[in-house]
């Protein structure tokens, strides 16, 4: 996709600058979700010139968040954070909603990143308000799932539940499977760390039946293996035995790097089995 977003931006005439910062833009967002982020770095750098010079504002901004978005993703927040100032200064400038409230939430997010929680959770509210104001559901629930990850990581499960559970009906509503999955694991997993291993396994198995129906490999390899530790910590072996052999079984089919680690583990439980 990125590759035909380039083409089409060569292809434009002299005067269709506006549209070129777009396509060089699009490109660079579809090289970031593959993690090709310094080609991606430099169509958003390319675009952000030519909204410049024309004056798109809204383009600026946007490329702004998004070259911040690089340095995010590589850990750099002493430089994302002022790029992304600049986009919020922007979007509030402009009228532009959607763009305050996501550039509020990514700053939040460094500073969740850093540890800030206090500085994290005030921006967050914020854009969570701005997404209900402008009837942003999927925004909503990936702000109400990074708020329930700010309570999580202090321990305050109380807090976080309420707000992962609105979330997970959010991405249901709008039939995010991906997302759906995610949240099902992260709520399985603070029920787990509270010893509520039944509620714990029932959302396991749920987000384990999503990941089959969208065949997604990777994601029920790592469920089956939770749910078989989840029965043996259980004392449940042969429950344990089965899900550990499934995995088994989708590593070999994948590839999966700890394939080796996991048979001598199913080996092992299956001779405690014979003991029993």
């Amino acid at each position: 996709a990125a590759e035909y977003w380039q083409k089409a931006a060569a292809l434009l005439p002299e005067g269709e600058k506006k549209n070129k910062a777009y396509y060089l833009n699009a490109a660079g967002e579809d090289l970031y979700h593959i993690s090709r982020y310094s080609e991606a770095s430099s169509l958003f750098e390319q675009s952000l010139a030519i909204s410049r010079e024309i004056g798109n504002r809204e383009g600026e901004g946007e490329s702004l968040g998004n070259i911040a978005g690089i340095h995010y993703a590589w850990d750099k927040y002493d430089k994302a954070l002022p790029l992304l100032e600049q986009s919020l200064a922007i979007s509030r400038e402009i009228g532009n909603r959607k763009g305050e409230g996501e550039s509020l939430n990514n700053i939040g997010m460094i500073y969740d990143a850093q540890g800030k929680y206090d500085k994290a959770l005030p921006l967050l509210e914020q854009s969570l308000a701005i997404c209900r104001e402008i009837g942003e559901r999927e925004g909503e629930g990936i702000i109400l799932n990074n708020i329930g990850m700010i309570y999580d990581a202090q321990g305050k499960y109380a807090k976080a539940l309420p707000l992962l559970e609105q979330s997970l009906a959010i991405f249901r509503e709008i039939g995010n499977r991906d997302r759906e999955v995610t949240l099902l694991n992260i709520i399985a997993w603070i029920h787990q760390a509270r010893d509520e291993y039944d509620k714990a396994l029932s959302l396991y198995k749920q987000s384990l039946a999503i990941s089959q129906e969208i065949d997604n490999r990777q994601q029920e390899v790592e469920i089956s293996w939770t749910i078989g530790r989840i029965y043996k910590l259980q004392g449940d072996l042969t429950k344990a035995e089965q899900y550990i052999a499934r995995l088994v079984q989708l590593a070999e089919e994948i590839g999966h790097p700890l394939l080796e680690v996991w048979r001598k583990d199913l080996e092992k439980l299956r001779a405690e089995i014979k003991e029993q």
